[in-house]
């Protein structure tokens, strides 16, 4: 499936989020350790979220990054980890490897990642993964919030809205929860 195609298949979902939560939503890809965001819509609110389509971020500290990361195969996901330096963006930065690996280990268990204020302090941001007709995870989406707006109830509410809206991208590529491949 190409960025064309997943992009299609999202937009009316992430407007349809958009329009119930007001705040920043975004389609993202894993590509060559990293993230590319590839779809937005922007938040209505006055404060807003300042992302570009086309831009790439480390994947080991934003949400969206941490989700597509851990549903790499063992293999993938290892090289990643040897391969990458994992950099102190700010205080929240989950740097130490193992650490992260149990990060990995409950987002797989739970089904989203969170962001709380690992890349950018003022960002929180909560996400979840995009599957396709083979169960295989081909992207995520997010909403993202100032961290003023990204308080425990709001973050559980939106984690519910990220996750329905990530499991109706999903089915409208195929995907079938019933069935296992």
């Amino acid at each position: 499936m190409n960025r064309m195609e997943l992009r299609s298949a999202a937009k009316p979902i992430l407007q349809k989020l958009s329009d119930e939560c007001k705040e920043t939503i975004h389609l993202v890809i894993y590509d060559r350790g990293s993230i590319i965001y590839i779809d937005k819509i922007e938040s209505t609110r006055s404060v807003q979220i300042n992302s570009q389509i086309g831009k790439r971020l480390p994947a080991y500290c934003t949400g969206v990054g941490k989700v597509l990361l851990a549903y790499l195969d063992e293999k993938e996901l290892n090289q990643y980890i040897d391969r990458n330096e994992f950099k102190k963006y700010t205080p929240n930065t989950i740097t130490d490897k193992d650490l992260f690996r149990e990060e990995l280990k409950k987002i797989r268990n739970r089904g989203y990642g969170i962001d709380d204020r690992e890349y950018d302090c003022d960002l929180r941001c909560v996400a979840a993964p995009i599957r396709n007709y083979t169960s295989e995870v081909i992207g995520a989406i997010s909403i993202s919030v100032p961290k003023e707006r990204g308080n425990g109830d709001a973050i559980k509410n939106l984690k519910d809205l990220v996750i329905k809206g990530s499991e109706k991208i999903s089915m409208n590529l195929g995907y079938n929860p019933n069935i296992s491949v």
